[in-house]
């Protein structure tokens, strides 16, 4: 092997085992702390995940030592070391919880990536994959369900992300902080943004559990909510998630949540500190509320029966919406017996998704803004004087033609890998699931969404979970890390 290679190989092994083991291990450590609060000891599945989540820190630590260096990190090596994270992390904190559970790997597998991806689709279901009982989500241990929303939790602020608060001050972060798809700063210095982020998320985080548990939620289902709505991974502790609660203040409270969390680290800093002009400018939380108002119309004149309206329905329309348009995945209708028409309206909110610099999936709203400029701009140019020079700023963006170019591309990107799943999955997909069905399940896991029209359970074929696995990994990095890696692989044959 070449000094060059030996150079770039040290670094990466270095970073990739110290991110591996700490993400890993505190999801699985995690839990026992509430064995210890609640119980005074801990209980056997706490001990289990704990012990597993000891020794993969173990490890890690041994191998950290004999890879330790002080040379620059490449952004390739960043890259590389950012897709093995978002595909071994997974597979370290699911193997336990396959044993401890008694359940297929695959199950586990699925969960974990749901979790991780801040995705939400959920196996735990109450069904039987292969003669296996994969418990639903009533029957799981305290600590599991912990599990689930940890996961989420670190997944929505980004394995890479949360790891710099505490390799802050190693050489090669800022590459790292890149490779997950994260561009914007609080501050000019990248330590500080990322323990700033960290500080609104942790606090956001404490707030939304104050207003689910004064909503009605007991403690437990308070922190775990609020975990999956400010990641917008919409994991919850009931089978039929919000509507098991059946309570209008607490899906209010988790509209707060959801929202909280598909806004922009900006906006919030802009919050926090009461500059309320320069939220009043944020083009994301614009286009937001305009698509919103726009689907939940479109909601009501789909629902709509003569010249009145359900209320009742009409609001579950207007939350579905939200929740889609978040990516959290909170439910509180039937999607499976919905109109086809209302799932393609959740499909397009999905597929849009939140904002830039938030826990968010989908193309992003910043990213719809800017063709909806870029299309006005053309427009004037047809109707408007000749030499009429149109505005090419977005609130605090720059929209230049190469920008608007990179949007369309990857909501064409979007669109076709949603099309290509579906159609591979459709062969293995159960009878009593349309095309639409289908198309739905694969945009609201390449959304990172969670919104399911029931296709997705422990009942499901290998094929499903392994096509929506695919797409919740893709869609939480936004497709093009992969496209750069596989040509940075082929490229170097």
């Amino acid at each position: 092997m070449s000094r060059n290679k030996q150079n770039n190989l040290k670094p990466f092994l270095n970073y990739a085992v110290t991110i591996l083991s700490i993400s890993s291990s505190f999801i699985l450590m995690a839990p026992i702390v509430y064995d210890l609060i609640v119980y005074g000891a801990p209980t056997d599945v706490g001990v289990y995940l704990f012990m597993w989540g000891s020794l993969i820190l173990g490890v890690g630590i041994f191998l950290r030592y004999f890879t330790y260096t002080t040379a620059p990190l490449t952004l390739t090596s960043a890259l590389y070391i950012t897709l093995l994270n978002w595909l071994v992390v997974p597979i370290l904190i699911a193997i336990p919880v396959a044993r401890v559970l008694a359940i297929p790997f695959i199950d586990a597998w699925f969960e974990a990536v749901s979790g991780l991806t801040t995705t939400g689709l959920s196996v735990f279901s109450g069904s039987y994959d292969n003669g296996v009982y994969v418990p639903s989500v009533e029957e799981l241990p305290p600590e599991i369900l912990l599990w689930r929303s940890l996961s989420q939790w670190v997944g929505g602020l980004g394995i890479v992300v949360f790891m710099i608060v505490v390799i802050a001050r190693t050489p090669g972060i800022v590459v790292l902080y890149k490779s997950e798809g994260r561009f914007e700063r609080l501050e000019p210095s990248l330590a500080k943004t990322v323990r700033e982020m960290l500080a609104i998320y942790t606090l956001l985080t404490f707030i939304e559990t104050l207003i689910l548990r004064y909503g009605g939620m007991s403690w437990f289902d308070a922190a775990n909510h609020a975990m999956t709505a400010l990641s917008t991974g919409g994991f919850s502790t009931r089978n039929s998630s919000i509507a098991a609660f059946a309570s209008r203040l607490l899906e209010i409270a988790t509209i707060i949540g959801m929202w909280l969390g598909a806004t922009n680290f900006l906006d919030h800093k802009n919050m926090l500190k009461a500059k309320i002009q320069e939220l009043v400018r944020s083009v994301e939380l614009k286009t937001f509320l305009y698509l919103l108002a726009i689907m939940t119309a479109f909601s009501a004149y789909i629902l709509r029966t003569g010249s009145s309206l359900d209320t009742v329905e009409l609001w579950n329309r207007f939350y579905q919406v939200f929740s889609a348009l978040t990516t959290t995945g909170f439910q509180t209708v039937d999607i499976h017996a919905e109109d086809p028409a209302f799932k393609m309206v959740l499909i397009v909110a999905m597929l849009i998704g939140g904002s830039v610099f938030s826990t968010a999936g989908g193309v992003k709203l910043l990213r719809i803004a800017i063709v909806a400029k870029s299309l006005k701009n053309m427009i004037a140019s047809f109707i408007t004087p000749k030499g009429y020079m149109a505005s090419s700023r977005l609130g605090r963006y720059t929209v230049t033609p190469s920008v608007a170019v990179e949007a369309l591309g990857l909501i064409f990107i979007y669109v076709v890998t949603v099309i290509v799943s579906t159609l591979i999955m459709v062969p293995f997909v159960s009878p009593e699931y349309s095309f639409m069905d289908a198309f739905f399940e694969a945009a609201s896991g390449l959304a990172t969404t969670g919104l399911s029209s029931g296709i997705s359970s422990a009942s499901a074929h290998t094929v499903v979970k392994l096509v929506l696995m695919a797409d919740m990994i893709l869609g939480r990095l936004e497709i093009l890390p992969f496209i750069v890696g596989l040509y940075s692989l082929v490229r170097r044959r």
